[in-house]
């Protein structure tokens, strides 16, 4: 099986922006310890974390915690080793709406361009 290439920003529903965010990452499994991570860029919708010393799988379900927020992610891609986005992985939230890395002031005016659109287009 051939890994995606992820490149390219078409491929994005939210653009990305660089932030370094201290985070806390753990498996889903009750035994499993917690990892601190920092992102190098976030959306409303994911991040690409440094991981480094971690090999997740691709499509594996994470914990992933900013402050006292807490949401489960799936790992989308892992950096190839050979490249520089060795230690890397790429995340997207899996719960509609509770993105930690999404800023709140963008949340409601997300919420409210949606409230104008549905009324728009309401027939």
């Amino acid at each position: 099986m051939e890994t995606p290439k992820y490149e390219g920003s078409e491929r994005r529903r939210k653009t990305r922006k660089p932030a370094a965010v201290i985070v806390k990452v753990r498996g889903t499994s009750p035994q499993a310890k917690p990892i601190v991570a920092c992102t190098l860029d976030i959306s409303a919708e994911g991040a690409r974390l440094n991981l480094p010393g971690w090999t997740p799988e691709p499509g594996e379900i994470i914990n992933v915690e900013r402050g006292t927020e807490k949401s489960m992610f799936r790992i989308a891609w892992i950096g190839d080793p050979a490249s520089g986005r060795r230690g890397q992985v790429g995340i997207q939230c899996l719960e509609q709406g509770k993105s930690i890395f999404q800023d709140k002031e963008e949340a409601k005016s997300d919420a409210a361009k949606n409230d104008l659109m549905r009324l728009l287009t309401k027939k």
